[in-house]
């Protein structure tokens, strides 16, 4: 467009021009090359204006994509045959994450070409190690790893080298000199002199702020680095400021709530709310989900003592539509019901939450938002009793291949559990209790416990036997427990299934062995 712009503007420059010299009678020649421009440059007007009108009803240009981010390096003192990058999806409210994987050669070097977003949250895994450092790619960035582990050591020492290599310094610097210590805690959670942790918390934010303004002074880096590097400040700050109020206003149990005065969400206006140039920032959505649950917990204290989930979730919605606007609205509102779909077993209760997304497609700025939670939508109608289950195949203690559909013509309790989770230790006893219980159905039922200890085999066997740990016991890798944690929608650790005699979802967010409806709900199931 541009260049028929100027050409047109050179054609009319030319007839003046040739105008000029005919009506000063210096040529013939020139007065029949002035016409011949005359008729050109009418056709190259009208050629251009059509132009011009279709481009304002045609199609968008198309936004060239980001330059692609490359990350090498080497790992040194032990062997690895594969590297795992998983970068967060930049439209997920919820920090879905998108994995990349590459060959580790004999050398121990790797290389990824990533075409990521501005910058995107990442994060390294090494075998069965679920996370071996975090990083920020960056566009156009060219990043050099060396991860090496010490003898006898399991964490590996990172050394960062490349292009924009001090975005990661920043991150680790930050980490070391404002660490979540003791004192963060006590104010995170146990603090009942609401002004002193409101003193607490500004004054560590206006210290990583003065850490900031120097860290960056005179900086190189991209801009978007620079300000992703302050969303983590700003935005740490508001999720703590927020955590605060939702722990010891809304879920002090066994305590009496701090009393709000009126001005406690002030602090709001201290930052960047509805903030678009931020959208993709992890710190920036993890603070909107977490003030989204926020908004949750007003609506249900605003209704009556028992509201039921319909009520709940259409509390929330019309609050935050009150509340927040924009992308800020359009992340809240599509973190909280991606959140709410995540307990849903029922299709009533599935179907209440259809209603608000018919709304959300209406109000929402961006297209992106609801098609991801459209997308979380249909993952759990696939999850709704009657639907068929994901006929995983993994291996038992001993080595051998177990597959779901081996059990057909049984009810199936499914466990998820891990060591060093320590509501799954709680529910031990009562696991062995509720299996008692059931002896006179036993010959019906099976207790299968997926342990998620990666490469730890071993260690889950001795674990097992040792508490006497009933059931038939598998353990998953960290390929098939991603895909597991997908098939499922699992929430974490423990997360409990009960799948019918035909392989058939029954409920996808069971009840633990601890509760009293558990084993009523079982023998519903057996038809005893």
């Amino acid at each position: 467009y541009f260049m028929l712009h100027l050409g047109n503007i050179c054609i009319w420059g030319m007839f003046f021009l040739a105008m000029f010299f005919v009506s000063c009678r210096h040529s013939f020649f020139l007065t029949i090359v002035g016409l011949i421009m005359k008729r050109f440059s009418v056709l190259s007007f009208l050629f251009v204006s059509c132009l011009f009108v279709t481009s304002l009803f045609g199609k968008e240009q198309k936004v060239e994509e980001p330059l692609p981010t490359i990350i090498t390096g080497t790992v040194i003192g032990k062997e690895f045959d594969e590297i795992v990058l998983n970068v967060f999806d930049k439209i997920s409210p919820n920090d879905q994450y998108n994995t990349y994987k590459e060959r580790i050669d004999f050398d121990g070097n790797f290389r990824f070409v990533i075409h990521s977003y501005d910058v995107a949250r990442s994060y390294i895994s090494l075998g069965e190690t679920n996370n071996v450092c975090e990083i920020y790619l960056l566009s156009g960035d060219d990043l050099d790893l060396q991860i090496e582990y010490e003898f006898g050591e399991e964490k590996p020492v990172i050394t960062f080298n490349g292009k924009w290599n001090s975005i990661q310094k920043f991150f680790i610097e930050l980490d070391e000199k404002f660490p979540f210590d003791n004192e963060y805690f006590e104010h995170f959670y146990y603090s009942k002199n609401y002004k002193k942790s409101k003193r607490y918390w500004n004054n560590w934010r206006d210290k990583q702020l003065d850490f900031h303004d120097q860290y960056f002074r005179g900086s190189a880096l991209p801009q978007v680095a620079v300000d992703e590097a302050l969303n983590k400040i700003q935005y740490e700050w508001a999720f703590s400021r927020t955590y605060y109020i939702l722990f010891h206003h809304f879920w002090a149990i066994d305590a009496e709530p701090i009393k709000l005065d009126g001005h406690d969400y002030d602090y709001l206006k201290e930052i960047k709310f509805n903030n678009p140039d931020a959208k993709y920032s992890y710190k920036y959505r993890k603070f909107l989900n977490l003030y989204g649950n926020l908004l949750y917990w007003r609506a249900e204290k605003q209704l009556d003592s028992l509201p039921d989930f319909e009520q709940r979730n259409n509390g929330f919605y019309d609050l935050a539509v009150e509340d927040a606007e924009g992308v800020a609205r359009d992340i809240i509102i599509a973190g909280r019901l991606n959140e709410a779909m995540r307990g849903v077993t029922s299709r009533e209760s599935l179907s209440e939450i259809k209603k608000i997304l018919d709304k959300f497609k209406i109000l929402s700025d961006s297209n992106d938002y609801y098609q991801n939670t459209m997308e979380v939508y249909n993952k759990r109608l696939d999850l709704m009793p009657g639907i068929p289950a994901y006929n995983f195949t993994l291996n038992d203690l001993e080595g051998n291949l177990v597959k779901l559909s081996d059990f057909k013509g049984k009810i199936v309790y499914i466990d998820f559990w891990s060591i060093g989770c320590s509501p799954c230790m709680k529910e031990i006893p009562y696991a062995n209790k509720l299996l008692k219980n059931l002896e006179d159905v036993s010959d019906d039922i099976v207790f299968l416990s997926i342990n998620t200890n990666y490469g730890q085999a071993d260690r889950v066997r001795n674990f097992v036997a040792k508490r006497n740990i009933p059931g038939v016991h598998l353990i998953s890798s960290l390929k098939t427990n991603k895909k597991l944690k997908k098939e499922f929608m699992l929430s974490g650790n423990p997360h409990y299934l009960l799948i019918d005699r035909d392989g058939s979802m029954l409920n996808a967010n069971m009840t633990r062995p601890s509760m009293n409806k558990t084993e009523i709900e079982i023998r519903a199931a057996l038809g005893k």
